[in-house]
């Protein structure tokens, strides 16, 4: 038998402006291919019966959106009820600071002794950032398992900018506590936040990739860490020292239960004048909930769609129409304010 080896190689980068990062892990896997003189003769398997019909034949027409006949038993939502969505999908993207996981994260790790988790020096020395990995219970018994590595920088200053915080984590990790707490930690998050010393303008950058913090008991459990949260989005937002604000966000947000079990940003883009803007009333692009009957909503804005884009005076109102299963429910015109009434950070 000859044996073909498949090389597969994982390329490991960090993450950030200032870190450049790379490790190559290579795996071996063979897979048993058959020499052509012990390959098996083809065979016919053509077993088709002769009464079946040839293929030139017509089958009957079939419509090409098939009802359910429950989804029409199933009472929609009011354009009411989703202005009240939305509202409350606002609130609880303001209350789910991405930032808390820097320090849950910390005090985690700490839940260990000098041999578990395990530490590798070597990353810390050559690349800059830190690992940790499980499989491993300390002497306390704190039981850690799988693997986190990334950053979280210290405030610092350089010619341009005043760093508050500079920071990633690429995980999954979990660890059960000898005094009954459970920390879980997977996926992707990224933050930058610094003033702009020249104007005083904060700019704050975030990226989370399937990234969710479950944190069971404790003080930690009190926070939205407690809950099952899943943040897939990236943020973009600024703001001036006059109170000029600008944010662009695209992704999602799940909760994992409640009457709004998620919420969708399909590129929402929101400036004041400060920044160009034409109309503050009302973002462009499209917020969508899941609500508990399991529908998305979507609501459709007509704001600018970039900075210094205008828009037609009548359009600037604020509301958006619903849409749901390409049905037009109406208009919902939900308080926005969470989006644009905040200094330094959403979150704050």
């Amino acid at each position: 038998m000859k044996r073909t080896p498949i090389l597969l190689s994982l390329a490991l980068f960090g993450c950030g402006s200032d870190v450049s990062v790379g490790t190559t892990k290579v795996v071996h896997h063979y897979v048993e291919v058959p020499a052509e003189s012990e390959a098996p003769e083809p065979t016919d398997t053509d077993d088709t019966p002769q009464d079946v019909q040839d293929d030139d034949e017509e089958p009957d027409d079939l419509p090409y959106v098939v009802d359910d006949p429950a989804d029409d038993a199933d009472p929609l939502a009011s354009p009411e009820d989703i202005t009240l969505a939305v509202e409350e999908a606002l609130a609880l993207v303001i209350d789910t600071d991405p930032e808390l996981a820097f320090p849950a994260i910390q005090d985690a790790l700490t839940h260990g002794d000098a041999y578990c988790p395990y530490y590798n020096t070597s990353y810390a020395e050559t690349y800059g950032y830190d690992y940790w990995y499980g499989g491993c219970t300390s002497e306390a018994g704190d039981h850690h398992e799988g693997t986190i590595y990334g950053k979280d920088d210290l405030p610092y200053a350089s010619s341009y900018y005043e760093m508050n915080r500079y920071g990633w984590w690429q995980s999954d990790y979990g660890i059960q506590m000898a005094d009954g707490q459970r920390f879980d930690v997977t996926g992707y998050l990224y933050t930058w936040d610094a003033i702009y010393i020249p104007t005083g303008e904060r700019i704050v950058s975030i990226t989370t990739r399937g990234f969710g913090v479950h944190w069971q008991g404790g003080a930690w459990s009190d926070t939205w860490l407690g809950d099952q949260r899943n943040l897939d989005f990236v943020a973009y937002m600024r703001n001036t020292v006059d109170g000029e604000v600008y944010l662009d966000i695209d992704g999602s947000l799940s909760t994992g239960g409640g009457p709004v079990e998620a919420v969708l940003f399909d590129d929402v883009f929101l400036h004041s004048a400060g920044y160009g803007a034409d109309c503050e009333l009302e973002p462009s692009g499209r917020i969508s909930v899941r609500l508990d009957d399991g529908r998305w909503y979507d609501v459709h804005f007509d704001g600018a769609a970039y900075q210094g884009a205008s828009v037609f005076p009548p359009d600037c109102d604020g509301c958006g129409e619903v849409w749901s299963r390409g049905e037009l429910l109406g208009t919902a015109c939900p308080d926005l304010s969470a989006l644009s009434e905040w200094e330094g950070r959403p979150w704050e």
